[in-house]
């Protein structure tokens, strides 16, 4: 059965009581259970055409031809409660428990996608607190070792001074008697620089 034909099902039964919003879902109701649960995608047209002439003129034509055939057309099907004496409309209480029942449905569907989104939210945030800890651990770790670079480059910068302070007593304490000229010049310059490197004062 095509939405039309849910249509005019819905509102031969539906007679009183019931608003065209609700008569609207209860055909959309129908036409998903027709149709695999796939939702009516041109309600907007339907709309806009259904009162239309020409339109009206197309279902009467294809109902006559159906009814030629033998067949029986769902777009047109009318229900008709004097032909159909066991057949009685839907009270309103029941039309209004089925609507009811439906709008229960969506409620549990939107309150268990909440649950879930919440629960995404909920795990990114302690996501992004676990990476923010582990870059503070990085970045801590990556200070330590700059510290322990520096204190090294200091150590060994003070080793080589006590190497070189000792190198500058000896030739200081060393006789220069048998010193060549060329040999005395060499060490004074020798020891000029030691003096510059180990009593050199910061500015």
């Amino acid at each position: 059965m095509d939405f039309h034909g849910c249509w005019v099902k819905t509102t031969k039964v539906y007679r009183s009581g019931v608003s065209d919003d609700q008569l609207m879902e209860i055909a959309e109701k129908m036409y998903a259970d027709d149709h695999k649960d796939k939702e009516f995608m041109f309600k907007h047209f339907w709309k806009v055409v259904r009162e239309e002439r020409k339109w009206s003129a197309y279902v009467k034509r294809e109902q006559e031809k159906d009814k030629k055939k033998g067949a029986v057309n769902s777009e047109a099907e009318v229900l008709n409660l004097e032909d159909n004496p066991n057949i009685r409309p839907m009270g309103h209480k029941k039309a209004k428990s089925e609507l009811y029942g439906k709008s229960k449905k969506t409620s549990e569907a939107c309150s268990a996608l909440g649950e879930k989104l919440d629960k995404f939210i909920e795990v990114s945030t302690l996501a992004k607190k676990e990476r923010e800890k582990v870059a503070e651990i990085q970045q801590n770790l990556s200070n330590n070792k700059l510290e322990a670079a520096k204190l090294a480059h200091k150590t060994a910068q003070e080793q080589m001074k006590c190497k070189m302070l000792d190198t500058y007593k000896e030739l200081l304490l060393a006789p220069t008697s048998n010193l060549s000229a060329l040999a005395l010049a060499e060490r004074e310059k020798a020891m000029e620089n030691m003096r510059m490197v180990l009593f050199a004062t910061d500015k």
